[in-house]
């Protein structure tokens, strides 16, 4: 069952370098799923943006495993590579979450915290 994920979202693309954004774009979307067929991660997702602040958030893709699958593949170098490359095209944010039975352990961590600083 996953326990975490990563959220990656990106902004416009960089002026210029449209076709650029598609084909590296083109190229995640079969890493992550490639990476989904061998059972390397548990779930991909990804989602487009129509309305909204698209120039910020243009679009979103959600990969969801273990924590061991998901280190293993943001060690590999196949994985800096193509975010080193979004990077080059697009606005890009990546943040490391917890998904799953490890919600509960985050909210009771953010709670005891709370609760040692004095914060009600």
């Amino acid at each position: 069952m996953a326990d975490a994920s990563i959220l990656i979202t990106w902004g416009a693309v960089h002026t210029g370098r449209e076709s650029m954004g598609l084909s590296v774009f083109q190229g995640a979307i079969g890493y992550y799923m490639d990476q989904k067929a061998k059972g390397n991660i548990e779930e991909f997702k990804v989602g487009i943006t129509e309305v909204g602040r698209l120039a910020e958030t243009a679009g979103y893709m959600l990969i969801e495993g273990s924590v061991d699958q998901l280190r293993k593949m943001v060690d590999s170098e196949d994985y800096k590579r193509l975010l080193t490359k979004a990077m080059h095209v697009v606005p890009v944010s990546v943040s490391h979450t917890v998904t799953g039975n490890a919600v509960m352990q985050a909210v009771e961590r953010l709670v005891s915290v709370r609760n040692e600083l004095g914060i009600k």
